[in-house]
């Protein structure tokens, strides 16, 4: 199986202009007052309802300000749960999917909003904010444990170098409730909470941020024997919003308590002595004048109000930007992505984004000669761990196709095919924005990658590419749509019991013998819910006949037991250089796929 991995750079394109009203403030506030949240308790945890202002202080600068209202909220619950699936060892996910399941059959109210997060996928179709509970199920049931990304046992669990990752989706969801009203709980279940022990900058931008947004955080290590530093670590950055650290012991219970901090909560609105800043950076606090109560708010203002009534002027393109600052509703299509990174001696590092479309989400024109219209605006992003574009493309375009091909698009989806290059290596979340030229409606999805230092010859490992045996390589042809898509597209990945699939992937800058050739040797492990299934032999790498030894290509085939169990599986590659001086070194790679009967 060879591949040609390259595709042309599409220049940025201009959209149209289109009209879009300004977002009304979170709260409600006068555009004269700031505002802050506050949860009042009694000794035995229990909220109190019957405040009023003589009973608050708001202090900022080391000075009191003005109160000028307050009032009890007592509205529908809103939460976020962050799963750390990055971090998470298969006991811990667990535990984590039985608690979640938990709170949709027992805990969740008709009036509640939930949404879901990875940390691996971002936010995607599946994870906006409903009160449906069979779509906040199928979200809990999407949750999965990755293997690491290093030559280990899969019990061992190297997981601090996707802390950048994870906290580039932590950002990237808290980001996005600035456009959600009301306050939010945002509860994140990590195996590594001291994930901004050694990024305090990125620290106080996400505390900022989710200040302005009204959001809360909460974090939980569902391990049985949770790291004490790792949660004093994340504590500091929760108080700091009104939340705190929940005890692993009892997840459940842990989401209980959560679920009754949102049963209510005072809002301030007060008159600021000074100008408040966008961000405001002056710590503020909130105090209770009535002996025997716990107060708890957080460090700063919440986010400033802003003209409902402005109506401004926003290119398409932007419009389809703001879904990274409102990601929570723009699940109108439903896309799936897949990135492949590549590197080559031409073009560097790049990621080819491959997004699933569901066609049934877009508008069609149908005319009377039997064909159909549609436009398609595609945004392929890639974004640092702050949430920063560092590089783009994208297409605009509209297309005419014939009836077969109108009934194989609704049946089957399209494929867009993309790519990114990628100058610098480190941790990126790979965005897909996919706007409907006929409708104007707006999909999204979002994944991590991790791009290695290639040019500075660090030994690493490509994406790995999974296709059916007669299924095309999406590489190989020009960008665009691509119709002929099957269930066994590396878009998709879904095949059946007994099935054979193929996959390949490339090894980077391994040690060069004294014959030229390196001296590398893989080894294939199948994994469902984190746990292997199987583990081929470690066998050596060929060098074809021409090829680049520091390029290597590597190719395998599975088949599929016809016993196999459906469901959610996980092909991981490891590959050690045994030529590497003093000990052998390893690199590490998987790809996720589905079986269904």
């Amino acid at each position: 199986m060879r591949r040609c991995l390259l595709f042309a750079v599409c220049a940025p394109i201009a959209f149209g202009q289109i009209p879009v009203s300004g977002n009304d403030s979170l709260f409600g506030t006068s555009p004269n007052a700031a505002q802050i949240d506050a949860l009042v308790t009694d000794a035995q945890g229990r909220p109190v309802p019957d405040l009023t202002a003589a009973d608050f202080e708001v202090i900022r600068q080391g000075q009191p300000e003005k109160i000028l209202s307050v009032a009890y909220v007592h509205k529908e619950r809103t939460i976020v749960f962050v799963v750390d699936d990055l971090s998470l060892p298969p006991d811990a996910i667990d535990s984590v999917r039985s608690a979640l399941r938990r709170f949709v059959d027992e805990q969740m109210r008709p009036n509640d909003r939930a949404a879901m997060v990875r940390t691996a996928v971002g936010v995607s179709a599946l994870e906006t904010f409903t009160s449906d509970k069979s779509q906040v199920r199928a979200a809990v049931d999407q949750v999965k444990c990755w293997p690491p990304l290093s030559a280990g046992s899969p019990d061992e669990r190297t997981r601090n170098g996707f802390g950048a990752g994870s906290r580039a989706a932590l950002h990237f969801a808290v980001g996005g409730l600035r456009a959600v009203p009301g306050r939010k709980a945002v509860v994140v279940f990590s195996s590594n909470l001291a994930l901004f022990r050694n990024a305090l900058e990125a620290a106080g931008r996400l505390v900022n941020v989710a200040n302005q947004a009204g959001a809360v955080l909460y974090g939980i290590d569902p391990n049985e024997k949770a790291d004490p530093v790792s949660a004093a670590s994340f504590m500091v950055l929760a108080e700091q919003t009104g939340g705190t650290v929940l005890e692993s012991q009892g997840l459940s219970g842990a989401l209980e308590r959560v679920l009754g901090e949102q049963e209510g909560y005072y809002l301030i609105d007060y008159h600021p002595t000074a100008t408040l800043a966008l961000v405001d950076t002056e710590a503020v606090s909130v105090r209770v004048t009535r002996e025997g109560l716990v107060v708890r708010s957080r460090t700063g203002s919440i986010g400033s109000p802003r003209d409902s009534n402005n109506i401004v002027q926003k290119t398409r393109r932007q419009q389809m930007l703001q879904a990274l600052a409102d990601p929570f509703s723009s699940a109108d299509i439903r896309v799936r992505l897949t990135g492949i990174f590549v590197n080559s001696a031409q073009a560097g590092s790049e990621v080819e984004a491959l997004a699933h479309i569901n066609a049934r989400d877009l508008g069609f024109i149908h005319f009377q000669n039997g064909r159909h219209r549609y436009g398609l605006d595609v945004a392929i992003l890639a974004c640092a761990e702050d949430g920063r574009i560092v590089q783009e493309n994208s297409r605009s375009f509209y297309m005419d196709m014939s009836e077969s091909d109108y009934r194989r698009a609704v049946a089957n989806g399209l494929v867009f095919a993309l790519n990114v290059p990628v100058r610098l290596p480190g941790p990126y979340q790979l965005r897909a924005i996919i706007g409907d030229g006929i409708t104007g409606r707006i999909g999204f999805a979002s994944q991590y990658l991790d791009v290695p230092d290639v040019s500075s010859k660090q030994f690493s490992i490509s994406s790995i590419m999974i296709l059916g045996e007669k299924s095309n390589n999406p590489m190989s042809r020009p960008p665009g749509v691509q119709l002929d898509v099957t269930n066994e597209d590396p878009a998709i990945r879904i095949f059946k019991p007994g099935q054979t699939f193929i996959y390949g992937y490339e090894v980077l800058n391994g040690t060069i013998g004294a014959d030229n050739k390196p001296g590398l040797e893989t080894q294939t492990r199948l994994l469902r819910n984190g746990r292997m299934i199987f583990e081929g032999s470690a066998a050596p790498v060929t060098l074809a006949r021409g090829d680049d030894p520091k390029r290597t290509y590597c190719a395998g085939r599975m088949t599929l037991a016809s016993s196999i169990e459906p469901g959610d599986y996980i092909l991981w590659v490891t590959v050690a250089d045994k030529l590497a001086p003093d000990q052998p070194r390893h690199v590490a790679q998987y790809a996720d796929f589905r079986i269904e009967p």
